[in-house]
Formats: C-alpha cells, sequence, structure tokens
C-alpha cells in the first residue's frame, strides 16, 4: 500500500478487523485514527424535525446520543447500549467496540475488539433456544468468543467479580 503514490486506503469497523490479520507490520506514523463522538442535535435534525427532536429530548438526556443508543428501538437496548459504554470507559481496559453484520442478515448486537482478542454479545430480553454464533462469525473469527446476555447475564457483565 505505502509503494502506490496517492493511493489511500480508510479501514472502519468490521473492515479494520481483516485488515490487521492481514498486514504485518504495525503502520506507526502512517496510520491515523478517528474517534467519533456522540451525534449533536444538528445532525439528529437531518433525521427528525425540530418537534420530534423536542419529544426525544428526555432520551437524548438520559441516554446519550451515541448512535448505538439513539438506534435502540426499545428503552431496555438503550439502557444496555449506555452501560456497557460506561462500563467500558470507567475500567482500564480498553475496547473497540462495533455492531457486526453479513450481507445475509446474520448479525451480532454488540463486538468488542481488546488487543488480539474479539468477544461477540447479543442481548436478548428471554434466553433464545439458539445459543450458538452465527455461522459466518464462526468461520470468519474462529477465535472469537460469543455470549448471549439476557437479565440472567447482566450482572456478571456489568459489575466487577
Amino acid at each position: 500500500m505505502d509503494q502506490i503514490p496517492r493511493i489511500y486506503v480508510i479501514a472502519t469497523g468490521s473492515s479494520s478487523f481483516e485488515l490487521a490479520g492481514q498486514v504485518g507490520e504495525p503502520l506507526t506514523g502512517r496510520k491515523h485514527t478517528l474517534t467519533l463522538y456522540p451525534l449533536a442535535q444538528a445532525e439528529l435534525l437531518s433525521l427528525h424535525n425540530r418537534f420530534d427532536l423536542r419529544q426525544q429530548l428526555e432520551d437524548y438526556l438520559l441516554f446519550g446520543t451515541y448512535p448505538d443508543a439513539v438506534l435502540a428501538e426499545t428503552r431496555s437496548a438503550k439502557i444496555e447500549v449506555v452501560e456497557r459504554l460506561k462500563q467500558l470507559a470507567y475500567t482500564t481496559d480498553s475496547a473497540n467496540f462495533y455492531f457486526w453484520r453479513t450481507y445475509d442478515q446474520q448479525e451480532i448486537d454488540w463486538v468488542e475488539e481488546r488487543g488480539e482478542q474479539l468477544r461477540a454479545l447479543e442481548f436478548k430480553w428471554t434466553r433464545p433456544n439458539k445459543l450458538a454464533a452465527p455461522k459466518a462469525w464462526q468461520s470468519t473469527y474462529p477465535g472469537g468468543d460469543y455470549a448471549v446476555i439476557t437479565p440472567d447475564e447482566y450482572q456478571d457483565l456489568l459489575l466487577p467479580r
């Protein structure tokens, strides 16, 4: 990549997982990490009118405007997103987190990347009959962990042991 003038590579989200596994060097001094912050009211205005923004103000104040919290459809899903963000921010453990979906709609709610380790988390209100990770996840990331988090497990995920 470095040998081709005027070629820039932008790797985001799950594509950065694949790139990290294929590039045999750290790219020190040749990469830039961009941290995305919560959505601003002006950005939300492109999705909603002013009346709707005002109607949703309580949710924005309670849960913030991180994209995952804004897009979560239920109050419990918003709480899960915010609690996980806070837990990651308050610990010395640093992690990158992602949403994962394939073209054929297999998806995982939350993927954490800590160094070389990937951990996939599915948040469910009730325990599903099928606890296995999506087949595409298993074949693409055979060393990755997978867990289903229900109200019975959430404290193990969020609270110190």
